[in-house]
C-alpha cells in the first residue's frame, strides 16, 4: 500500500477532492461529495475536517488531514505517524497561498516527503488569480530547491513527467489543475496516482531494524475498542509477518514492554485473514499475556510499537540532534520544553544542553533533549518540535 497525505489550508477542497477521486463523482459546488467520507457529525456541520481519515483507493491510502490552524497538531500526527510516501498539497486557486499552506509545505519539505501540488477550484478563479497562485507556488518550490516543475494539463505532459518524477521525487513536483465541480484534471490526477511506485517512506528506520535484528515491526496508527473483541491496533507492518496467535511485545511503557498475543487479523479491505505481510496495512486484535496488566486505550495509543517477542527492546530517554530554529518570537535556552514529533511518537522533551547558550530564529546548533518518558527512537530520525506552531526541525545524531 502507498500512503498519500492530503494537506492544505482550510476550505481548499481536500476532502471533496478525495471523495471525487474515490467515488468517481462530481461535487455540486457546496461540498456534497465530501459527505461520503466524513467521519464525525461535527465535521459535517462545520464543513471542516478535524481528524485523520484514511480512504482506501485501490493500492493507495489517501490520508485526509485538517487544514484549520487549531488542528495543526492533528495534521502533524498524520504527516509523521502515518509515514506518508507522498503528500498532495491542495491550494484554493481563488485564495492563493495562505499561512497554513506555507506551514504544511514547510513540514512536508522538512520531512522530505515527495510533493504533488493541486491548484483546485479553477472553475471559480479568474484568469489573473490563477496566474498569481501559480506564480506564488512556483517561487516557493524553487526557493526550496525543487529543480523540475511540470504543469500537468495533458496526457502527453503527464507521460513525459512521470519518468522524471519517479526517479527524482524529492526534487521534482507536478502541478495539477482541478475542479471537483466541473471535473477538470481529475482523470489525469487519478491516472498519475495509480501509476505511483511503492516507495519506502523511511529508509533510516529500515536500516536500524536490520542492524539491530528486529525481525517484526508493526507501526501503530490508531487504537480501537470493540465489545466482544477487545483492543484493536490499526497500523502498517513495516517488517516481517504477523500471524494469528503470535506473541508480540508492545511498548515502550514505563521503561518496559508488554507481552501480548494476536487474537485475530483483518487486512485493509476489512477481510478476516490469518497473516499480515511486510508493507501491508491492517488491524490486529490483541490480548495481554500478563493478567496483572490491564490494557487501556490510553496506554495503547501513546507512542507505541509492536515488535517480535525475541526482538530488541528500544527505550530512549536522552538523545542528541542537530536542529534549525525556523520561527520563534523569543530566545530558546536550556530548560526549554517542547513537543517533539517523530513518525513514531509525539512526546514532551526538555532541552538540556546546547552548543549555543541562546538560540534564535534561523540558528543551527547541536543540542541534547531529554524525554519525560522513554520513547522508541533511533539515529537518523527526523524531528519537528513545536510550541503552538512548528518552531524547528532537526535530525537525531546520537541516542
Amino acid at each position: 500500500m502507498i500512503n498519500i497525505a492530503v494537506v492544505g489550508n482550510v476550505d481548499a477542497g481536500k476532502s471533496t477532492l478525495i471523495s471525487t477521486l474515490k467515488h468517481s463523482i462530481l461535487d455540486d459546488g457546496n461540498g456534497s461529495a465530501r459527505t461520503k467520507i466524513i467521519n464525525l457529525k461535527h465535521e459535517l456541520q462545520s464543513g471542516r475536517t478535524s481528524s485523520v481519515t484514511v480512504i482506501s483507493l485501490n493500492k493507495i491510502n489517501l490520508i485526509d488531514l485538517a487544514g484549520h490552524e487549531k488542528y495543526l497538531r492533528t495534521t502533524l500526527t498524520g504527516l509523521t505517524r502515518y509515514l506518508p510516501d507522498y503528500a498532495i498539497l491542495v491550494i484554493d486557486t481563488a485564495v492563493g497561498i495562505s499561512k497554513m499552506t506555507l506551514e504544511h509545505l514547510y513540514v512536508c519539505m522538512a520531512l522530505r516527503i515527495p510533493l504533488i501540488v493541486v491548484l483546485n477550484k479553477i472553475d471559480r478563479a479568474p484568469e489573473h488569480k490563477l496566474k498569481e497562485s501559480l506564480s506564488q507556488i512556483e517561487r516557493l518550490l524553487k526557493r526550496n530547491r525543487v529543480k523540475f516543475l511540470y504543469k500537468v494539463k495533458t496526457k502527453e505532459v503527464l507521460t513525459k513527467f512521470e519518468h522524471i518524477y519517479f526517479n527524482n521525487a524529492c526534487t521534482a513536483v507536478p502541478i495539477f489543475f482541478t475542479s471537483c465541480k466541473a471535473g477538470n484534471g481529475l482523470n489525469l490526477m487519478s491516472q498519475f496516482l495509480k501509476n505511483l511506485p511503492i516507495k519506502y517512506a523511511n529508509p533510516a528506520l529500515l536500516e536500524f531494524l536490520n542492524n539491530n535484528e528486529i525481525n517484526t515491526f508493526f507501526h501503530i496508527y490508531k487504537v480501537y475498542f470493540k465489545v466482544g473483541i477487545g483492543h484493536i491496533l490499526y497500523g502498517r507492518l513495516l517488517k516481517g509477518e504477523i500471524k494469528v496467535n503470535q506473541h508480540l511485545k508492545l511498548g515502550p511503557k514505563d521503561n518496559n514492554y508488554i507481552e501480548v498475543r494476536v487474537r485475530s487479523i483483518h487486512n485493509s479491505d476489512s477481510e478476516l485473514v490469518s497473516m499480515l505481510e511486510t508493507n501491508q496495512n491492517g488491524c490486529i486484535a490483541i490480548k495481554s499475556l500478563n493478567n496483572k496488566i490491564k490494557l487501556t486505550k490510553r496506554i495503547l495509543q501513546r507512542n507505541k510499537v509492536c515488535i517480535g517477542d525475541q526482538d530488541l527492546e528500544v527505550m530512549v530517554k536522552k538523545f542528541e540532534a542537530v536542529i534549525m530554529i525556523s520561527n520563534h518570537a523569543t530566545t530558546i535556552t536550556p530548560g526549554f520544553q517542547t513537543c517533539i514529533h517523530t513518525h513514531l511518537s509525539q512526546a514532551t522533551a526538555t532541552l538540556i544542553e546546547s552548543e549555543k547558550q541562546v538560540l534564535r530564529s534561523k540558528d543551527r546548533a547541536k543540542v541534547s533533549f531529554e524525554f519525560l518518558k522513554s520513547q522508541f527512537l533511533y539515529t537518523g530520525t527526523r524531528i519537528l518540535f513545536r510550541e503552538g506552531k512548528v518552531r524547528g526541525i532537526g535530525i537525531v545524531t546520537k541516542v
